[in-house]
């Protein structure tokens, strides 16, 4: 991303159909598709996913675009679970939102980290002079009912009129042992938080709060262990690194931890959301900045996804004190 394109987040949507009748919320889109659009979805097959798909992202677009204006310099970025059709969505999509017609709509299955899909998102919308990016996720777990979500957030270049929170740099890195942390040491991570945070000139210690969306399972347990001891690693007080090094202690020594920013872990409550991983971070990042108690200014995104790489997104309030830099 550009230094000079920096992206205001100005509406943010998060749907769950949790608990309820997707189904019927599928019933209802179908009739009211044509006929060819009928037979395309009824031959995916698998119509109980692609129903919570369908009601998941059909609601996260209406939530998000709503009292927006849409036209040539709008552009899209919705991204599916690996391996899913996308043409049965593309189709349900122009016909059930119509105003969309002047945008850009790219919907992509995930195939990296992405961290990295957002970054030439906002490539391409530089490149092609737009202004606004709407940027979304939709994954659905059918067996387990909690491990879905849609957000969606929406991103312009123009001058807000009020607090707002803007996307300062993206960094991403290969992880080449990936889904190997019980054996192994990562540093992709590492260096996905180093490359973001060198691109928009801040420090790890001025990170006020940090959004780590890793997936409940117990070798991203693992990573997110490693990566923390390695961004704040444990250390011995002033008084016991003397005793140390003059060699008159033989008593058991006790770390102490230095100060880490406000950890905020989505999947402790809605377990792994796939591709809506990063827009979900994001969603929270919009609020957590805008919420005044305690007050934050700055925080920093973790992704990692279930591919060999690894993400790292820097947002801050636009209201940013810049003698705190």
């Amino acid at each position: 991303m550009s230094s000079r394109f920096k992206m205001k987040i100005d509406a943010v949507s998060l749907h769950s159909t949790a608990g309820q009748d997707s189904y019927q919320v599928f019933a209802n889109i179908m009739r009211q598709q044509s006929n060819g659009a009928q037979q395309s979805i009824r031959q995916l097959g698998d119509l109980p996913l692609y129903a919570r798909i369908a009601e998941l992202c059909i609601t996260g677009l209406t939530n998000i675009i709503k009292n927006k204006v849409i036209n040539v310099k709008t552009h899209f970025l919705i991204l599916l679970p690996r391996g899913l059709p996308i043409d049965w969505l593309t189709a349900l999509i122009s016909e059930m939102f119509p105003a969309l017609k002047p945008a850009q709509i790219k919907i992509q299955t995930m195939t990296t980290c992405a961290t990295d899909a957002l970054d030439c998102a906002l490539e391409k919308l530089e490149q092609q002079n737009g202004d606004t990016l709407i940027f979304g996720g939709v994954d659905s777990l059918t067996h387990l009912g909690k491990s879905e979500a849609s957000a969606f957030v929406r991103m312009t270049n123009q001058d807000p009129f009020e607090q707002s929170v803007i996307i300062q740099s993206l960094g991403t890195s290969p992880e080449i042992r990936h889904n190997l942390a019980e054996n192994n040491t990562l540093d992709g991570l590492l260096s996905a938080v180093d490359i973001c945070l060198r691109k928009a000139d801040i420090s790890l210690h001025n990170v006020d709060a940090i959004v780590a969306p890793i997936p409940a399972e117990l070798p991203y347990e693992f990573e997110w262990h490693q990566t923390k001891t390695a961004l704040w690693p444990y250390q011995v007080s002033r008084e016991q690194q003397r005793a140390i090094e003059s060699s008159q202690t033989s008593e058991t020594l006790v770390l102490s931890e230095v100060h880490q920013p406000e950890e905020i872990n989505p999947s402790l409550a809605l377990g792994s959301v796939g591709a809506a991983q990063l827009p979900l971070a994001l969603v929270i990042a919009y609020h957590r900045l805008l919420y005044p108690h305690p007050k934050i200014q700055r925080l920093l995104i973790c992704e990692t996804p279930d591919f060999a790489w690894r993400g790292a997104v820097y947002v801050s309030s636009n209201l940013l004190d810049t003698n705190m830099a």
